[in-house]
């Protein structure tokens, strides 16, 4: 059998998953080198731990995986590693939401970055994307809520746009809500 080697380029998670790929076929006279310019594995999976006081740490980068089909590689991965997972909770009655340091509210400016509440962003433009964002999506919460199961089907169906082109392109069908992310445009919808 003749000598093969592979290099992989980047000890992230891609990385690091097709070199356990190679492991699980035994190909004879395989072997592999994975080039890593930075001094540690994992890519953009980093926790950076301040102290080794409990909770005293921040995720920087890939930080929450969800358990979807999609994801059922990262997660193998995740198990032949043998790395510790820990439940993330996105919200909960417990879960206090920061940002700007000012606790957020459910009102339509929830982070307080209005005007009218010591913000910079002009008051108009915070009611405009406001009505911009429940427009938009409304309707999946409204699924969610009424149905669980076919709510994630319809989400699922618009998982590759960002928020940013979801909003651009107007959604899955481009019939939906507008926004103009152009300098130019003046936040306009």
């Amino acid at each position: 059998m003749p000598v093969r080697k592979v290099c992989i380029v980047g000890a992230g998670v891609a990385g690091l998953y097709i070199a356990t790929i190679l492991d699980s076929l035994e190909i004879p006279g395989l072997s592999y080198d994975i080039l890593e310019s930075s001094d540690r594995v994992g890519g953009r999976m980093y926790t950076h731990k301040f102290s080794d006081a409990p909770h005293d740490y921040y995720d920087i980068g890939a930080m929450r995986y969800p358990c979807i089909k999609i994801m059922d590689r990262t997660f193998d991965l995740f198990e032949r590693m043998e790395l510790p997972l820990i439940n993330y909770y996105l919200d909960s009655d417990l879960t206090p939401s920061l940002f700007n340091d000012r606790f957020k509210s459910d009102e339509k400016d929830p982070y307080n970055v209005g005007v009218g509440k010591g913000g910079q962003v002009p008051d108009a433009v915070v009611d405009s994307v406001s009505k911009l964002l429940g427009d938009a999506f409304n309707p999946y919460k409204a699924l969610l809520k009424a149905d669980f199961k076919n709510g994630m089907e319809e989400l699922t169906k618009v998982d590759e746009l960002s928020t940013r082109e979801f909003l651009r392109c107007g959604g899955p069908d481009g019939k939906g809500p507008r926004y103009d992310f152009s300098p130019s445009s003046g936040w306009k919808r």
